[in-house]
């Protein structure tokens, strides 16, 4: 009987040696080394879409930060924001409006003379039949910059807005 008591613990030992701790575990109730990997697999993808939803949040802000301060810009220039719905052929959410014209003609030079500035001129529908020139973008930032570089060119004309597409 001793002897048999003895071949019983002889072989839970070396169960429990063959297999790890993962069978004292399962006996204390506590998670097995299967499951344990499966937790920290679980933790480290949190902690990517925790790190991720910071990344973007701080791109926002940063973003948010900028369009300020180029509206403050804008502002400042004494610049006329105006919102505009259903305008055909505008495809950003900010354009600088150059000029309107009813000859297409006006509109193709002022296009030109953006264009040798290093910049995309964009041609778009406007009130009553006229076609608009102006220099799009879907950031005020970098409508800013644009905004900064025409400024000092002698077509830039003085009554020059800021066409706000509300379809965007």
């Amino acid at each position: 009987m001793r002897r048999t008591i003895i071949l019983f613990l002889a072989a839970v030992t070396l169960a429990c040696l063959l297999s790890g701790c993962d069978f004292l575990r399962k006996v204390a109730s506590r998670p097995t080394s299967v499951e344990l990997e499966t937790l920290k697999a679980d933790r480290t993808e949190k902690e990517r879409v925790l790190a991720d939803s910071l990344a973007a949040l701080k791109a926002a802000e940063e973003y948010e930060a900028a369009e300020t301060a180029a509206r403050d810009r804008f502002n400042g220039a004494g610049v006329t924001f105006r919102e505009e719905n259903g305008v055909e052929g505008l495809q950003c959410r900010y354009c600088i409006v150059l000029g309107s014209f009813l000859q297409n003609y006006n509109a193709g030079r002022i296009a030109s003379e953006v264009e040798g500035c290093g910049l995309q001129p964009v041609k778009f529908r406007y009130v009553g039949g006229y076609t608009s020139v102006g220099v799009c973008s879907d950031t005020l930032a970098v409508l800013w910059k644009n905004y900064s570089r025409l400024e000092s060119e002698p077509f830039f004309p003085q009554d020059a807005w800021i066409m706000i597409n509300a379809d965007r």
